[in-house]
């Protein structure tokens, strides 16, 4: 995909909104089936050490983040219940639809699994029904929430290798 510098993107099917509470979003402007890749994460490889500030990051690696693109992948928010979840192929990150969107349908993907190193955001908005009511990162997230995200195929390979590296030194 290319990137796209303006905040539609008719060609791929996206559009930025005003999200209320949430701030900005990004919904479809055309139907998504289930296993389509929704939208690409633009942004420079960067490693823990030079991230200033998390807003709109993505975690790719133990130690590698995508920074900001400036793109509507900066503006996609985060659910507890989403309908994408992160891939990840050589250090880029892609959204990948978990059911079938239609147009008009707002595109959100799950942070904690893609957060392993970030400290937790306390009150969570997204208003899903089975909301946790924070984003924490995956490997400090309690047993029950993190094995329902893994039965879901939602966390990407180096989030789980490192919360079972966690776990076995907290052992």
């Amino acid at each position: 995909m290319s990137r796209d510098t303006t905040m539609t993107s008719t060609r791929f099917g996206l559009e930025a909104f005003d999200a209320g509470v949430r701030g900005r979003g990004v919904r479809a402007t055309r139907d998504f089936e289930r296993g389509e890749i929704v939208a690409h994460f633009g942004g420079t490889l960067v490693r823990f050490d030079r991230v200033t500030d998390f807003t709109h990051v993505l975690q790719v690696g133990p130690d590698a983040f995508l920074g900001p693109s400036g793109n509507l992948d900066d503006y996609v928010n985060h659910s507890c219940d989403p309908n994408t979840r992160v891939d990840i192929v050589s250090s880029a990150g892609f959204l990948v639809a978990l059911v079938p969107i239609a147009s008009g349908t707002e595109i959100t993907f799950d942070y904690s699994t893609c957060m392993i190193d970030e400290d937790a955001i306390p009150g969570c908005l997204c208003g899903a029904e089975n909301c946790r009511g924070i984003i924490e990162p995956f490997v400090s997230m309690a047993t029950e929430d993190a094995e329902r995200l893994e039965r879901r195929g939602l966390v990407p390979a180096f989030a789980r290798a490192m919360r079972r590296a966690v776990s076995v030194s907290r052992a």
